[in-house]
């Protein structure tokens, strides 16, 4: 259904509503709007807020207990930002970093093992 869910940039996106949008709409009350109306406005944010595509080649370097990550520029971002965490899906908490290149000095590497993500923002 067109007015539910879309594609875009080989991601699903999709407008769920807490409400029944059908109640948007009061006769006769001049900042009604329409369902059509209410579905352009939603999907125009989409579009506009629609983040870029996600960093698949991060890598890794050290020289002389110093670390390095880089990756292939992402068309469309503005921001990456760099996630650290003890498990390998363990992302859960604030970015340790951020950078407008697609680049990033560690600095000293720390003794016990760590893993690294990278996402890519606007």
């Amino acid at each position: 259904d067109p007015g539910a869910a879309y594609t875009a940039g080989g991601s699903y996106n999709a407008v769920f509503c807490g409400f029944p949008i059908e109640a948007i709409r009061l006769h006769g009350h001049p900042e009604s709007i329409q369902l059509h109306q209410f579905l352009a406005l939603a999907f125009d944010f989409h579009v506009q807020n629609t983040p870029p595509e996600p960093v698949t080649d991060l890598v890794i370097t050290s020289a002389q207990g110093r670390g390095c990550l880089s990756w292939s520029p992402v068309e469309g971002a503005e921001v990456y930002y760099i996630y650290e965490s003890d498990k390998p899906y363990g992302f859960s908490g604030p970015p340790v970093a951020s950078t407008e290149e697609p680049g990033y000095e560690l600095g000293v590497l720390p003794l016990q093992k760590k893993y690294y993500r990278v996402t890519a923002g606007n």
